[in-house]
């Protein structure tokens, strides 16, 4: 049984052509389930709040109660 030059050759060209396509396929799903983590992911962010233009009123220690203690003595 002799296999000719152009056998070896087409067997080797849908070898490389099979590989090319499953490495395609890896490639095209490791995509596709990043797009979808990112997708998935944005819906649980919390809505865009803006900053507050003026800064918060600062209460000094003099104008705050003393903390109290809930310790018996």
């Amino acid at each position: 049984m002799s296999c000719s030059i152009a056998m070896f050759a087409a067997f080797y060209a849908e070898l490389g052509v099979a590989a090319l396509l499953i490495v395609a396929l890896v490639i095209i799903l490791f995509v596709e389930r990043a797009v979808v983590k990112w997708v998935l992911g944005g819906r649980k962010q919390q809505p865009y709040e803006p900053l507050p233009t003026e800064p918060a009123p600062r209460v000094s220690d003099k104008d705050s109660p003393a903390p109290s203690t809930n310790q018996p003595a």
